[in-house]
Order: C-alpha cells, then sequence, then structure tokens
C-alpha cells in the first residue's frame, strides 16, 4: 500500500485562519464595497463594477474579500480602498 502525502503545510496554520474569520489583513476600516460606490454616484451595479475594475487594473485601487457581517450571517464581500 501506497503511503499517504504529508501535507505542505500544518493543520495549526490552517486552524488559526479558521477561527481569525479569514478577514483580510491589508484592508483598511474605511474601505467600501461596490453596494457602497452604487449608492454613492447613483450609477447601475454593472456599471460601478466595470469602473472599479478599471481602477483596480489602473492601480488607481487596491481590492480584497473580506468576511463581513449581514442580517442573515456572514458572507464574502469585496472592499476597496485609495492606494
Amino acid at each position: 500500500m501506497k503511503a499517504k502525502p504529508k501535507p505542505a503545510f500544518r493543520w495549526d496554520q490552517v486552524d488559526r485562519l479558521h477561527t481569525s474569520g479569514m478577514n483580510g489583513d491589508n484592508a483598511p476600516p474605511d474601505a467600501f464595497t461596490n453596494r457602497d460606490y452604487v449608492a454613492k454616484y447613483g450609477l447601475p451595479i454593472k456599471t460601478a463594477s466595470d469602473q472599479l475594475a478599471r481602477l483596480v487594473l489602473a492601480g488607481k485601487l487596491k481590492t480584497e474579500k473580506v468576511l463581513a457581517p449581514t442580517s442573515g450571517g456572514r458572507r464574502m464581500v469585496r472592499v476597496y480602498w485609495l492606494v
């Protein structure tokens, strides 16, 4: 029987990620979401998403996914902030 390969990580490292809530370390507290951008400028969501993507590609904004609380629990949301 072939031996099971050992993972390149330790499970205690994964445990720390699991208990920390997987929040991004780089996102500042004043980061905003796509919905914030939509509300501020009165744009359709698709237009806002396209504009934010172009700003990220141009290096004007940074982005990261974070685990955020919602009324139904928690979910992953993308946040943006100025470089």
